[in-house]
């Protein structure tokens, strides 16, 4: 330990003697980038730390997103699933924010059921499936199944698609 010492007072003296990293680094045998790491006393993180660091900013991040003007420290760690990407990992995002409730009715999701339905709060039904981006947050809303389904637009969708779906039986007694 105190050769490491030693090292790093000389290569800060040699600093100060307005030599680079890089012509100390070719003294000392290193890149220009660790004796940087050394001088300034700054060393890599662990993985460990990497992660931890990571976990808080986003956390950080989704909570000031979800939740503007509230004390973040007071909503502690909200954990997303890692796995989650693109619109699932958005939708998720909305049912923290809604607390896994529906926002028509009231009614609260119990863990082991269906997630409820994430929609838009005015949609035409042609964007329904859009959202993927963390912006279009504020216009989503958490649905139960009985909500989502009794929605003025899901329920004219639902018709307007049963009666494409109806055929005439043909007469083959005719040819």
């Amino acid at each position: 330990m105190v050769q490491y010492s030693r090292r790093r007072e000389k290569m800060i003296k040699l600093k100060s003697n307005r030599y680079t990293y890089e012509q100390i680094g070719n003294l000392f045998g290193l890149t220009r980038q660790r004796v940087h790491q050394i001088v300034s006393g700054k060393t890599r993180l662990s993985m460990e730390e990497r992660r931890e660091t990571a976990r808080k900013k986003s956390n950080k991040y989704y909570a000031e997103l979800l939740f503007p003007g509230q004390d973040i420290e007071s909503l502690g760690d909200i954990i997303i699933d890692p796995e989650l990407q693109g619109r699932e990992r958005t939708r998720e995002l909305v049912r923290i924010r809604d607390h896994h409730t529906c926002q028509l009715c009231g009614k609260v999701w119990e863990n082991g059921n269906r997630r409820f339905d994430v929609h838009f709060i005015d949609s035409s039904g042609k964007e329904s499936r859009k959202y993927y981006r963390v912006k279009d947050i504020p216009k989503l809303i958490t649905l139960c199944h009985k909500c989502n389904t009794n929605r003025p637009e899901h329920i004219k969708t639902m018709e307007d698609a049963s009666h494409s779906k109806i055929r005439l039986p043909v007469d083959k007694t005719d040819s």
